[in-house]
């Protein structure tokens, strides 16, 4: 019992002197780190590469300053020299290899032979075409030399499509930049005309369009070839009246012009007098056939401004020509009045039709072939002849050549002094009231201010015809 008494105070004295140790002795801290040093990696630079047939690149290895020893799988398609540079030879994929000790580490390279869908290319002005390099999957840039002639734009997942549209006549250079080698397709734009869009023969009468800007060949057509045929080289030959459209296709362009065939009527002749409030327009048909003609005047006041012929201020309605159209019999000779510029007012409790003030006019005839018959002209067999009956007036006589009954014919007389230049005119009408017969009528001269009769030096009468 002492003994185990013994054991038990010994084990308190040192479990006590662990306890008192713990608690006074400091804690001391690990200034011991331990530092474990890493081996660098060893990598090549670049793993996968895509290269255009005759460019190179340079392969590396990191992490190591062992010797590399450097080798193609396939030297047809790429080669490796001692320095790791990398030359594409051959369309195809090979692999690169880097020996370094035991270890191997590869590049996949893969050679590419990239081509342009055209290498010259003629376009007309704002036409568009798509170029495409094929043959790479890279990055395509697309650049042109003169953006006013031509430009383009990428387009695609690697922008390999180039969209160009062209812009003015002239040349540029469209370049596809791929891989660090250039492409190019150079674009000519034309920009064909024809010398005229429009014109006018006479029946028989040839005329030679020519066709500029391109240098390529046209081929020449007429959409009417009663009215008109064209040859090869342009040359238009007109064979009836009416209308066609010659054109010179050029490629995908077509050139117009627009061609109107008239009759010769040379023999269709026209004088004009000056009323003051309108024209009188003296027509003569030379010609064997039986014709329309309009005739449409404009009239200009002292500024050379057109003075609308017609102009109706309560409609707000404006016309600035006057037109009228007569059919003439073959040898005939009428006189056609048109009439000046006139302001129609309303609710102003005067005239209701004004004639307004003209300094000058100007008269263009339109004839055509007469879509009457023979039998429809009226005054067809009229003959007309006009003297002087005393220093007061005139007699004017017609006689009726034909078969129609009680004839009513209109008569303009013209007046003019000794120069020759117009003074007045004056109109009435004939009654031939059988075939083959005459009538007769009076006509009183122009007068003064003081009424008294004005005697002409000379005059001319002519069947009065009244335009449509």
């Amino acid at each position: 019992m002492k003994k185990w008494s013994h054991v038990v105070v010994v084990f308190c004295l040192v479990l006590f002197a662990l306890v008192w140790s713990a608690g006074i002795v400091p804690t001391l801290p690990n200034t011991s780190t331990a530092i474990v040093a890493q081996a660098a990696k060893v990598s090549l630079n670049i793993t996968s590469k895509r290269i255009i047939k005759g460019k190179s690149f340079t392969l590396k290895v990191k992490g190591t300053t062992k010797i590399v020893t450097w080798k193609s799988d396939d030297k047809e398609i790429a080669t490796v020299d001692a320095d790791g540079v990398v030359t594409g030879k051959k369309k195809g994929k090979t692999f690169i290899r880097a020996k370094v000790g035991g270890n191997t580490y590869s590049c996949k390279v893969i050679v590419e032979t990239p081509k342009i869908s055209e290498t010259a290319l003629t376009l007309f002005k704002y036409d568009s075409y798509e170029l495409i390099v094929k043959g790479t999957r890279q990055k395509v840039k697309w650049t042109s030399s003169n953006d006013d002639v031509a430009m383009v734009s990428g387009s695609g997942d690697y922008g390999e499509c180039g969209y160009v549209l062209a812009f003015g006549a002239g040349t540029a250079k469209i370049t596809a930049k791929v891989g660090g080698k250039k492409y190019t397709c150079k674009i000519t734009v034309e920009d064909p005309k024809l010398s005229k869009d429009s014109l006018t023969l006479y029946a028989g009468n040839t005329y030679s369009l020519n066709l500029t800007g391109t240098t390529q060949k046209a081929r020449w057509a007429s959409s009417n070839t009663r009215v008109a045929t064209v040859s090869q080289d342009g040359t238009v030959t007109a064979k009836a009246e009416g209308r066609a459209t010659i054109t010179a296709q050029v490629g995908s362009k077509t050139c117009r012009c627009y061609l109107t065939v008239k009759k010769d009527w040379s023999k269709v002749t026209a004088t004009y007098y000056d009323t003051k409030k309108g024209i009188i327009a003296v027509i003569h048909n030379g010609s064997e056939e039986c014709v329309k003609v309009t005739a449409t005047v404009t009239y200009y006041d002292n500024k050379g401004n057109i003075v609308p012929a017609y102009t109706d201020s309560y409609f707000s309605i404006r016309n600035d020509s006057e037109e009228t159209g007569v059919d003439i019999y073959s040898g005939d000779t009428v006189a056609l009045k048109v009439a000046g510029p006139l302001s129609v007012v309303y609710f102003t409790g005067g005239s209701p039709f004004n004639t307004k003030t003209y300094k000058t006019f100007k008269c263009e005839l339109d004839i055509r072939t007469s879509s009457l018959s023979k039998e429809e002209f009226e005054y067809k067999d009229v003959q007309l002849n006009a003297e002087k009956y005393n220093d007061e007036k005139l007699v004017v006589k017609v006689t009726n050549n034909g078969e129609k009954t009680k004839l009513t014919v209109p008569v303009m007389v013209l007046f003019f002094d000794a120069s020759g230049k117009f003074i007045d005119y004056t109109t009435t009408h004939v009654e031939c009231y059988r075939s083959e017969s005459s009538g007769y009528v009076l006509v009183s001269y122009s007068t003064d201010k003081n009424y008294d009769p004005t005697v002409p030096d000379s005059f001319q009468a002519y069947i009065e015809v009244e335009g449509d």
